[in-house]
């Protein structure tokens, strides 16, 4: 018989490949199969006592009863000898049901099927063989039944081949009770029809549930299949984006240290050049190429901060500060380009520590400041520190054109300026505010702004006030450094750095002694006379790092009498862990390029903290 012949008759339903409408179809049907395989082997190798202690019941009961206690043993030794051999194929398919082809499946479906079908029609066969005594036709008929309810437990998933068991089985009863009994027993036909249709709707309910639950099963199974997929390439998106932002911070840090060195030592010429041309003319040049150098520095720092906190590379590191020590650096800073405006620049502080990231603040107010500078042309410029609660309250309040409220939100956007659409590069690129916005999400600031058109703009934000008494304040006056004339060591490895950094020392008065290497300090250090300020340049090409070197000088400090002596640390790393490693060790650190008469400020304040 062949074996589509095979699905009609039985209801095996083994779907071909081909024959399916899509793959998706083809998978559940196979899937199916295989499912009802597994529970039918496995409930039917642990129904095989039952059939056993039933046989053994009716040799008990009927032994004495039947005139033919030959048929009575064969029919129960067949039972037995028909249940084994089911349950030996059940375990055979059991074991490779997991992994079975289509065909194997097939195959496994025909013997379920056979041994099934024999079994249920060897029991059918007890009313032939056994019954004829009304005791011996009450048992056949209760075990006829019994049969069949543990068919209908075993084998009613597969509902079409389960109704060929069921009618082999019980449809033997019928015909003994109607037709070819030794007497008419209608009352038990009709039981057994009865029994019978129950069973088949059970069956065909048993199916349909079956089959609902496979299909919600797989349906999860799917699900599940799919959410693991999506999240193995969510992890891999992850992953690369990670990558890429650990890329992106090295060579953040990279380019940040190869741009700021040529214009580090730039803006390191130009201020001594100034000192030595002669004429208007001249120094109208040069001041105007510092000008160009300074904006040129500002606006590659604002590119790299950018880029730095767009790619998660910025941490805050707070400390404790004086508020006022560091605010009125800021505006010292930024008074000359205030002045050469006319605008008058004012501070309204309060005398109070807070705990902040220094260097993230410095990038917020220094921009606030600056660019309310660049676009207010006449009043002044206001910057205001006030007690506010636990907070302390500052703002940035100019006299400019103002802000209409439609624009409140673009101006924090990159590259973005109101008042320049010409792009004039003296107003900058438009990426200040850009960054004092992801600054203030990154610190919580609760940046605000208020404005009004022709009125004016002001900048406000909080940062967190320190109440203990203990202060970390750093009160230094200037004094004149050219009557100091104190001595300056600066270790710089790029000589093209090193000869500018060495020449704006001596023109601002300083006796610079330049090292290149660890062992040109030790060098200085061994000729017993400590300077009043040691410069390092963290990232030295050979031997041991600027911070190394600064670490062993602070530890030098103790055996030898360096008392006076300060250490500054000069960067143009972007690297984060290498930022936070030098913030840690408590050495001031500058950014460079050094603005202009930044050197000069600092020099100032160390020469003051002697007097």
């Amino acid at each position: 018989m062949a074996r589509s012949q095979l699905s009609d008759i039985f209801g095996t339903e083994i779907v071909e490949k081909e024959d399916c409408a899509d793959l998706a179809e083809y998978e559940y049907s196979i899937g199916l199969l295989r499912a009802t395989q597994e529970v039918r082997t496995a409930q039917s190798a642990r129904s095989f006592p039952f059939v056993v202690v039933c046989v053994a019941l009716l040799w008990v009961d009927l032994y004495n009863v039947v005139p033919n206690r030959l048929a009575l043993i064969g029919f129960g030794v067949a039972l037995i000898a028909i249940g084994m051999v089911r349950v030996i194929v059940c375990k055979m398919i059991e074991q490779g049901v997991r992994t079975a082809t289509s065909e194997q499946l097939a195959a496994n479906e025909s013997w379920l099927f056979w041994t099934a079908f024999t079994n249920s029609t060897t029991m059918g066969s007890g009313f032939w063989l056994v019954a004829g005594p009304s005791q011996a036709t009450f048992d056949i008929s209760l075990a006829s039944c019994l049969y069949a309810i543990g068919a209908m437990v075993n084998a009613s998933v597969r509902s079409r081949s389960f109704f060929w068991s069921i009618g082999a089985n019980m449809g033997q009863g019928v015909l003994f009770s109607f037709f070819f009994g030794p007497v008419f027993l209608p009352f038990l036909g009709f039981l057994f029809l009865a029994v019978l249709g129950a069973l088949a709707g059970f069956g065909m309910e048993n199916d349909r549930r079956f089959a609902e639950s496979f299909k919600i099963r797989e349906t999860n199974n799917r699900l599940v299949r799919q959410l693991a997929t999506e999240k193995r390439v969510v992890e891999h998106a992850l992953r690369q984006a990670h990558e890429a932002a650990e890329q992106q911070g090295r060579f953040l840090a990279s380019a940040s240290h190869d741009l700021r060195q040529p214009l580090h030592a730039m803006m390191l010429y130009l201020e001594p050049l100034l000192e030595q041309v002669k004429g208007q003319g001249a120094e109208k040049i040069v001041n105007r190429l510092i000008e160009s150098t300074d904006l040129l520095a500002s606006q590659l720092s604002d590119m790299l901060d950018l880029s730095k906190l767009d790619a998660g590379a910025v941490k805050v590191h707070e400390t404790r500060l004086s508020l006022v020590t560091f605010l009125e650096r800021l505006t010292a800073d930024t008074e000359p380009s205030a002045r050469q405006k006319g605008l008058k620049l004012i501070c309204e502080l309060c005398d109070v520590d807070v705990s902040t990231d220094p260097v993230l603040l410095d990038r917020v107010v220094r921009n606030l400041l600056s660019n309310a500078v660049r676009y207010t042309e006449k009043g002044e410029v206001r910057l205001k520190a006030v007690e506010d609660g636990d907070r302390v309250r500052i703002s940035v309040k100019d006299t400019g054109p103002g802000i209409a409220e439609a624009d409140a939100g673009r101006i924090f956007e990159d590259f973005v300026q109101l008042e320049n659409p010409a792009r004039a590069r003296a107003r900058g690129v438009g990426l200040g505010l850009a960054n004092v916005r992801r600054i203030s999400q990154l610190m919580n600031l609760d940046l605000q702004l208020q404005s009004r058109v022709g009125e004016g703009s002001e900048f406000i934000f909080w940062i967190p006030r320190v109440d203990d008494p203990v202060s970390s304040r750093e009160n230094f006056e200037e004094a004149d450094i050219a009557e100091e004339g104190i001595e300056v060591w600066a270790v710089e490895d790029d000589p093209n750095v090193s000869t500018a950094l060495e020449l704006q020392l001596r023109t601002l008065g300083c006796r610079p002694r330049m090292a290149s290497c660890d062992e040109d300090v030790r060098r200085l250090v061994d000729a017993g006379k400590m300077p009043r300020l040691v410069l390092i340049d963290d990232m030295l090409e050979e031997g041991i790092s600027g911070l190394e070197i600064a670490e062993w000088l602070r530890s030098e400090r103790f055996a030898r009498p360096f008392d006076g002596t300060q250490i500054v640390l000069l960067t143009g790393n972007a690297d984060v862990e290498r930022l936070e490693a030098i913030r840690q060790s408590g050495f001031r650190l500058l950014q460079k390029p050094l603005r202009p008469g930044e050197l000069k400020s600092l020099l100032s304040r160390v020469a003051g903290s002697a007097s």
